[in-house]
């Protein structure tokens, strides 16, 4: 601090004194280092870059004053003396339309999101590492645009504009997550990808089968986990992180660690991240659904819990504290290894192994179920959720016949079983399920000219499914067969596709983005056992040839937009959809031979204006769904009910409806409010809303998975190294009538009118201690609102305390 003050004390008698010192550019908020700052001496016009440690030496006088400039942060000037009283740190703020420039690389190889003429959000490593949430599901409700419902506490399902499950293309690290028996019910699977060690998350809205193929009825949701980097010179340089985190209402821990070693031509990663969540108590302020539900003062409560006595039996006993969910905790662990080698400046080699397991995973929508007055089950879960990703490929640049390849060849190996046990009931069901998948995705690129850019791939795909069931008698621990959740001969799915997309930009305001694509799909299953069914066959075979094609138009004058959206998307049937035998909510689901692809027709229209201070945009969307594949009642054998695990259950099957439609309106505004004089003191405030209908218009009723109107909005304050935000999230009342009949909505964990409305209050404070110290301080739910979110099993956590500390190195 002397050595600052004597600096000053020159600069005041020496105004001319020339001062040469390494300077550092850092992110207002998080304090981390800023690369590629341009800076520029604006007397002698000099100019320096910053490295990858947001450091460069530049010389300058004491009279002068320093220009930064970077595309994602608000250009700032700023007088030496000023510089020196920061002790050579400067701080940078984020620009507010920083999603137009931010640097993106998706699988067909964009350079940014405004060449892609598409409805997107991202979720920055800010976003993400700072907010206190400890799954990769619940963050993306940060976007303002995705609802997640969750069935137990290991449960978190995204919802993207009325589409759910097997309809949302999941990725991690260009490698599609989908699998041959994602349901088309609720999924966890999302959970799986370590929320402590993503960069960033990239969620595209409507159809975007021409760039990913199948499933991406809905939209796209990629997460990106961190990747190590290279050095810029010869030196070897090692970092590492450590993070931790409490919370109170869920009763949550959370330690993470990494580190990178990083050369000239290598780079590694090695991650591994312990999660523990306990008991999810729900909040006890109950009011707000009383005048929507008046016969339902109990609803949520958990009043009684399936328990053992000392000799093994099933006992029912009362629950201490009815606020408190008994048995939603579990454990999970992830860990991951990254490797890059650069052979040279137009190749490189990577690796990327992941892995993640789980404990038991309690269904917390079964064991509150009751038959009469007694609970329903004494145990039904999910055994551990366990995934296995091991990757490798090629980057090339600047080949004949294309400026950027990338080519990833993956192994995927899943395994998920589910156990259940009625109350006193001594014979155990269990089902187990084992996915192997193999695939290769290559993307290309091909820039002809500065407004003609062309792109091209493939993609192949296997999959190979073992469902294996059994009665185990949990005293003498005998084992007799049991009717296993998928074909029990096994199954197999086959698919293969290509595409093209080509840019045109031809003005300086209108640009054309227009693309194919041509997939094929094979699925083939067996049965050897049917005697649990009778089923009238042993063999379901599938074909199909699926084409789909894009074309966005957009506008751009100054800082408005407009973009025209017209995309269609397909879904070829997966085994879980033709093939599945499973009882649920009164309602069995049996197999179909006969099921074919279902497709939509996705038309939005997008207007935006952006500019440093205000952003907003506003969005309506169509999507016409044909032969929408949704849930039916149906017979079998002449009969529409069968007798199955103990219990009578109605017949549906999954079938293709000829038409159904989805709709609605989605609006974003972001205003940022400078507060002070200087450029690092601002508020800032930023609102989301949305609303969706959906119709089965063959049936004429709701189609299942539509949330109802939902908002969010933020008011920031950012000063210096630090973040305090308020933010208050509504969702609209869900009523019974409003609801798909075949349950796929979960109205018996509703009230007897549906699901009320619900609002909650929030407060998060940051800090950056240091260059290497971050604190977080997170009070969710401040008025202790008991809520479930739509079609969600689990209430929501009452008043929540979250304390994190992120330690780098």
């Amino acid at each position: 601090m002397i050595k600052f003050r004597l600096c000053l004390i020159l600069l005041s008698c020496f105004p001319s004194f020339v001062y040469s010192q390494s300077i550092k550019i850092v992110d207002i908020s998080t304090m981390k280092p800023i690369a590629e700052v341009k800076a520029t001496n604006l007397n002698s016009n000099k100019i320096s870059l910053s490295n990858a440690n947001g450091q460069f030496n530049i010389q300058f006088n004491t009279v002068d004053s320093i220009l930064f400039e970077h595309l994602t942060y608000e250009t700032l000037i700023i007088c030496a003396k000023d510089i020196l009283q920061a002790q050579f740190t400067v701080s940078l703020s984020p620009k507010n339309n920083q999603l137009d420039e931010v640097s993106i690389t998706i699988d067909a190889i964009r350079e940014n999101a405004r060449e892609q003429a598409i409805t997107m959000s991202i979720l920055d490593n800010k976003s993400i590492q700072l907010s206190g949430i400890s799954n990769s599901a619940s963050l993306l409700e940060q976007s303002g645009h995705i609802m997640v419902q969750k069935t137990q506490g290991g449960g978190g399902s995204p919802i993207l504009r009325g589409f759910e499950a097997n309809k949302v293309l999941l990725i991690v690290d260009g490698i599609r997550m989908n699998n041959a028996i994602y349901r088309n019910g609720h999924l966890q699977n999302s959970l799986t990808i370590d929320h402590a060690i993503l960069d960033k998350i990239e969620v595209i809205y409507g159809a975007g089968s021409v760039l990913y193929g199948s499933d991406a009825l809905g939209g796209v949701i990629h997460y990106r986990t961190f990747s190590p980097l290279f050095c810029t010179d010869e030196k070897t340089k090692s970092s590492a992180e450590f993070s931790s985190s409490i919370a109170s209402a869920t009763q949550t821990a959370t330690i993470h660690a990494h580190q990178t070693f990083s050369s000239h031509k290598w780079a590694s990663l090695i991650s591994f991240t312990a999660n523990s969540y306990g008991d999810t108590k729900m909040g006890g302020n109950r009011n707000n659904y009383e005048a929507f539900d008046n016969y339902s003062h109990n609803w949520g409560l958990v009043p009684h819990i399936a328990a053992k006595t000392y000799n093994g039996l099933d006992t029912i006993i009362n629950n201490p504290n009815s606020l408190v969910q008994k048995r939603t905790g579990y454990k999970q662990y992830d860990a991951i290894y990254k490797l890059r080698y650069k052979q040279s400046k137009l190749t490189e080699y990577f690796v990327n192994i992941q892995l993640s397991t789980s404990s038991n995973i309690q269904r917390f929508d079964k064991l509150n179920d009751y038959s009469g007055d007694i609970l329903k089950y004494a145990d039904y879960y999910y055994g551990p959720q366990k995934r296995l990703l091991a990757a490798g490929g090629k980057i090339n640049r600047n080949k004949k016949h294309f400026d950027y390849s990338k080519t990833i060849f993956a192994y995927q190996q899943l395994e998920e079983s589910r156990v259940s046990r009625r109350m006193y009931n001594y014979d155990e069901l269990h089902q187990i399920e084992k996915v192997n998948i193999f695939s290769v995705n290559s993307d290309y690129k091909k820039q002809f000219s500065k407004q003609k850019r062309f792109y091209y791939g493939y993609e192949a795909i296997t999959n190979s499914i073992v469902s294996k069931a059994h009665y185990l008698d949990i005293f003498s621990l005998t084992q007799i067969p049991a009717q296993t959740r998928y074909p029990d001969a096994g199954s197999y799915t086959f698919s293969a596709s290509s595409y093209t997309d080509y840019i045109y930009e031809f003005s300086n305001n209108w640009q054309l983005n227009t693309g194919v694509r041509l997939s094929y799909n094979y699925l083939s299953s067996n049965f050897n056992d049917t005697s649990f069914t009778q089923f009238p066959f042993e063999q379901i075979n599938l074909q199909n040839l699926m084409p789909s094609g894009s074309v966005n138009i957009s506008y751009q004058h100054n800082k408005a937009k407009l973009t025209f959206i017209q995309s269609s998307g397909f879904r070829s049937p997966n085994v879980d959809d033709y093939g599945k035998i499973r009882a649920n909510d009164g309602f069995i689901t049996l197999p179909n031979t006969d099921l074919m692809p279902e497709y939509t027709w996705h038309s939005e229209l997008l207007t935006e204006y952006q500019s440093e201070k205000f952003n907003f945009s506003f969005s309506v969307f169509h999507d016409l769904l044909f032969n929408a594949i949704v849930r039916t009642t149906s017979s079998f054998n002449g009969a529409d009910s069968l007798f199955y695990d103990g219990e009578n259950y109605q017949i549906i099957i999954n079938t293709n409806a000829e038409k159904a439609q989805i709709y609605g309106v989605a609006a974003n505004s972001k205003l940022k409010i400078q507060t002070a004089w200087i450029n690092t003191d601002y508020l800032e405030w930023s609102t989301s809303a949305n609303y969706t209908k959906g119709t089965n218009l063959t049936q004429n009723v709701p189609l299942g998975h539509i949330p109802p109107f939902f908002m969010r909005s933020d008011l920031s304050y950012f000063v210096k190294n630090t973040e305090t935000k308020l933010w208050f999230k509504y969702n609209d009342a869900k009523p019974l009538i409003l609801m798909s009949p075949y349950g796929e909505d979960k109205e018996d964990e509703g009230t007897i009118y549906g699901y009320p409305s619900w609002w909650t209050l929030n407060f998060k404070f940051n800090i950056s201690i240091n260059d290497y110290l971050n604190a977080y301080f997170v009070l969710e739910n401040i008025f202790d609102k008991h809520y479930k979110s739509f079609a969600s099993a689990i209430s929501a956590p009452g008043r929540n305390l979250i304390l994190g500390l992120r330690v780098e190195i």
